[in-house]
């Protein structure tokens, strides 16, 4: 799983005169994302169980999205500030605004439909936050 988030360590490289890099460093600007694909998949997994046994969503799911939503302001924060070792930043800050308005949109829309559809939505809303914050890793390093 870390391979195909993070890609081969002996693949990664600096770009310039710092010769290769090593994995650990390739996380310097993006350094919560193995805590929050991580999260987001809990959260995805309590939501996706709590619709399989037809409950509407509950406070522990509400709080696991405001804990995400709160490591993705903190992501977003340490990424913006080193947004220049990115190449394609267009594409990077389009991923980055995304991902930070799927957790608000998932609460609104599971406290709007109280049925197991509404804990649906939210467990995929927080799987897709795992695939995109997995993507933003991948931008980050250039491939």
């Amino acid at each position: 799983m870390i391979l195909l988030v993070f890609g081969n360590p002996r693949e990664i490289t600096a770009g310039g005169v710092g010769g290769p890099r090593r994995w650990a460093d390739s996380l310097l600007g993006m350094p919560l994302s193995p805590w929050l694909i991580g999260a987001a998949l809990v959260v995805a997994l309590a939501a996706l169980v709590a619709a399989i046994r037809d409950r509407p969503m509950r406070r522990m799911i509400l709080v696991g999205l405001a804990l995400l939503e709160l490591g993705l302001v903190v992501q977003a924060v340490l990424a913006l500030i080193g947004l220049g070792e990115v190449g394609e930043k267009g594409t990077f800050i389009g991923y980055l605004i995304g991902v930070l308005a799927i957790p608000p949109a998932a609460v609104w829309w599971g406290r709007a439909e109280p049925t197991r559809y509404g804990t649906g939505v939210i467990a995929v809303a927080a799987f897709t936050v795992a695939v995109m914050v997995g993507r933003l890793v991948q931008i980050w390093n250039g491939s």
